[in-house]
Order: structure tokens, then sequence, then C-alpha cells
């Protein structure tokens, strides 16, 4: 892996749930785990209509060195986008380089 390809710097970030008074879950927050530098394409885009929400779902995929902080319950975020992780591959299984696919989806309220 060439390490000049790794140009784009993201933030790995993981799930928290929130709790009430009561012990109740209430929702999910995000908190940032780590920096991470990857290559980063993206490799496809499609306007998604469904369940009354019409919205744009891009595909990435991501090149950086191996971490074993990534797993698929945790998220990137790069340039205000969220990039939720579909899949892992350790190139090679040698726990050197790895690549992710995670996609973004912007959502708009539909008529």
């Amino acid at each position: 892996m060439n390490a000049g390809s790794l140009r784009h710097t993201l933030t790995l970030q993981r799930p928290v749930s929130v709790t009430d008074a009561y012990g109740e879950t209430t929702a999910t927050s995000w908190v940032d785990v780590m920096p991470i530098r990857a290559a980063l394409k993206p490799t496809r885009s499609a306007e998604n209509l469904r369940a009354r929400l019409k919205g744009l779902e891009t595909s990435f995929e991501l090149t950086m060195r191996y971490s074993a902080e990534v797993t698929s319950e945790r998220r990137f975020l790069w340039e205000g986008k969220e990039l939720y992780i579909d899949g892992i591959i350790d190139v090679d299984g040698r726990h050197r380089e790895m690549r992710v696919t995670t996609f973004s989806r912007v959502e708009v309220p539909g008529g």
C-alpha cells in the first residue's frame, strides 16, 4: 500500500446508547474513536424511493491500514457525511491492509 494514496482523513465513530433517568434507552448517539487515513473511492450512486422517503445513496470503497477497531457496528464521518460500514476485507489476511465498503444516505421527505 502506498502511504501517499491515503489522503483522506476520516473519523471512526462508535454508537453509544443514551439512557434517561429511569434507565431506559432513549436514543443512540455517536462518539469519536480515532482518526483514520484512507484512500476513498466512490463506487456507486443511486436514487431510492422507499417508505415515502426519497433519497440518494452513495457507496464508497476505503483502503486503509488494518485496524481491529474497524467493525461493522461502527461508522466513519467524512466531510460531514456519515459512512456506514457495509463490508470489511482483510487484504491477504495479514492484518496490514483493509478494504472497507461503506454507504452514505441523504434522505429527503417525499410528497
